[in-house]
């Protein structure tokens, strides 16, 4: 099999899409997920570390999952992204109770956190990590599927459209949704690591 030639008819015409999600992902968050970006905006955050500790973990994991999480997006990998910030935010709360409390409390899942970090946590950031559970959840575990299956076979309440013509359209999965998830997800970084 010719992997460049399969790379190329692949993606070679979705350059467009990326450069319009990059551009995209720079007016949400004012970074594109690289490391020099990571650094800058979010300068807690670390590629490495040599402590064996919880926190510093949790601060190498969140740098690769906003890594990831930006490419996830620019390559209109929608349903990743919102899983992904879910996840992001999980971690920063995490992050949160170990700075103010010194520890985890004994729930470590979203739904426990936000619930255990009530006048623990700034409560902005709990706002914006309880916006992010339900999406997060739907996605990861197929809800929308169960409970809404055309809203899940149309790609989502918040799917992206472009119209090419009278006729034609693109149709983005989980588009809308993505980028209220990468929002929220940066605010909360920017709170809890910026």
């Amino acid at each position: 099999m010719d992997f460049e030639k399969e790379y190329e008819g692949r993606f070679s015409t979705r350059y467009e899409e990326h450069i319009q999600n990059m551009t995209r992902l720079y007016e949400i968050t004012g970074n594109l997920g690289d490391g020099k970006a990571i650094s800058e905006t979010y300068p807690q955050l670390k590629q490495t570390s040599a402590e064996d500790s919880a926190y510093e973990a949790l601060l190498v994991s969140l740098y690769y999952a906003w890594n990831e999480v930006s490419e996830c997006f620019i390559y209109g990998q929608y349903q990743a992204v919102i899983v992904l910030c879910r996840s992001i935010a999980e971690r920063c709360l995490k992050l949160q109770f170990i700075k103010v409390t010194g520890g985890l409390p004994a729930g470590r899942m979203l739904g426990n956190l936000i619930q255990q970090g009530t006048g623990i946590i700034d409560q902005n950031i709990l706002d914006l990590a309880s916006l992010l559970g339900p999406p997060g959840n739907d996605r990861a575990h197929g809800l929308l599927e169960t409970a809404e299956p055309e809203v899940a076979i149309r790609g989502g309440k918040e799917r992206g459209v472009e119209v090419l013509s009278p006729s034609t359209y693109l149709i983005f999965p989980y588009r809308g949704e993505a980028e209220h998830a990468i929002e929220r997800a940066h605010q909360i970084l920017k709170a809890t690591c910026g």
